[in-house]
């Protein structure tokens, strides 16, 4: 799961706060100093043996440049912050105001109350973590989720990927490929919004909410970002016919409460997850569309019920409007699905006159029918139907054999009124 962290740590580096208390040392004297971030612009002072320093920059992701004046006197700095670990290099002007960088001092401070690790490192495929090896037998945290799936994404996009995974997405939204990731932009996102899909070698991990992999995930990123802190419990939500689980972190940071919503499935011993990073408010109202993305990962390979499979029929009929309906469903191994039907509609008429009796009648017969297809899979008592659309629908059923034969019931708002299939042959 290290990749998904790496991810994380590199976004919020676009965010990160410079403010606070640092000490360390330059030439063996110990140096305080003090800064404060407002937006992009930082101040600040410095204690060095009792000479006070003012300090102004601005900041850029994770760094930062300005001056600090030393009794009329300006050194440059340019400084890197990683976790609680704060890098400085000071360069003196020469006499043309040519800043010497060649000849800059570096110095390291620690933030008071922080770590000083180093920052995460996008890892090497040898590097990576494999919680596999150390996953207990306990089911963690789990719980249902507060969000249903909206659904269907019926009119948005289908994005399929050369390695055979598929996801759904609305259509105004951007989609845009780099080399290790893909990144979704709604059209109202603001500057901070971040929502990203990437995926990698699972390293044999098989349940995305085994206690190992939160803890994990929880000690790489508050060791990056410290004021982000887990909260609530790990949370259920689908990803196609596979486990999916949802972690979530808030804190403040650059003076706005920020959320990070981390969803991870793995799918065919591969890791994939959707991330969030923004405003907790941003983030919060797009929850249900994000949950709606995450249910159609892996959309249309899922996990079939051999007793399922065959052909199925089903016959219905409307006395109000004289309509005759047969459908043929058939259900194969691979997950896919076709289905059709025709109806025959027929009906007499008649008319009289002003004294009652018929002076006319007719009658009137029409046919017409249809087909659709997509894929099918099943979770525990529910059939879940992708049509070709992009429209989902999710039935609870049983089969039974009879002396009739064996009926496929599908049931849904109405308990009491199933839809009976038997099935041919």
């Amino acid at each position: 799961m290290k990749w998904l962290l790496a991810w994380i740590v590199v976004v919020f580096a676009a965010v990160a706060d410079f403010s606070g208390i640092y000490v360390g040392d330059m030439e063996g004297a110990k140096v305080r100093m003090e800064l404060k971030q407002n937006g992009k612009n930082l101040s600040g002072t410095a204690d060095v043996m009792g000479l006070k320093l003012n300090i102004t920059g601005t900041v850029s992701d994770n760094s930062a440049t300005g001056t600090m004046d030393i009794g009329g006197e300006k050194l440059h700095f340019k400084g890197t912050l990683a976790g609680s670990k704060l890098t400085l290099k000071l360069a003196e002007v020469d006499d043309d105001g040519k800043v010497l960088w060649s000849e800059a001092e570096t110095l390291e401070f620690k933030k008071e109350g922080g770590k000083s690790e180093e920052p995460v490192k996008p890892p090497k495929p040898a590097e990576k973590s494999n919680p596999a090896k150390t996953q207990s037998s306990g089911k963690g945290d789990l719980e249902p989720a507060e969000i249903k799936p909206l659904g269907t994404l019926k009119n948005g996009k289908l994005y399929e990927h050369s390695s055979g995974g598929k996801f759904r997405y609305p259509s105004n939204w951007k989609l845009t490929e780099a080399t290790d990731y893909l990144q979704l932009t709604p059209p109202d996102a603001e500057a901070n919004e971040f929502y990203l899909i990437m995926g990698d070698d699972a390293n044999g991990a098989t349940d995305p909410a085994d206690p190992n992999v939160g803890q994990y995930l929880d000690s790489q990123l508050t060791s990056q970002v410290p004021t982000m802190k887990r909260v609530g419990k790990v949370q259920h939500a689908p990803a196609g016919n596979a486990k999916g689980a949802v972690y979530t972190w808030e804190g403040d940071v650059q003076g706005v409460k920020a959320r990070t919503k981390a969803y991870v499935t793995i799918i065919n011993g591969a890791g994939v997850a959707l991330v969030a990073i923004g405003p907790a408010e941003n983030i919060k109202k797009r929850e249900p569309i994000l949950r709606e993305i995450f249910f159609t990962f892996g959309w249309g390979q899922g996990k079939g019920d051999p007793r399922l499979v065959g052909e199925w029929t089903h016959w219905s009929y409307n006395a109000t409007s004289g309509t005759e309906k047969n459908s043929k469903a058939v259900l194969r191994a691979d997950g896919t699905f076709t289905a059709s039907w025709d109806a025959e509609s027929s009906g007499n008429f008649s008319g009289k006159n002003q004294y009652g009796n018929e002076t006319w009648y007719g009658g009137y017969a029409s046919k017409n029918g249809g087909g659709y297809g997509g894929t099918w899979f099943v979770r525990g008592n529910e059939l879940t139907l992708n049509f070709s659309d992009g429209s989902t629908e999710t039935w609870d059923f049983t089969i039974t054999t009879e002396s009739s034969g064996t009926w496929l019931r599908c049931y849904g708002a109405d308990k009491k009124k199933p839809i009976e299939w038997r099935k041919s042959g």
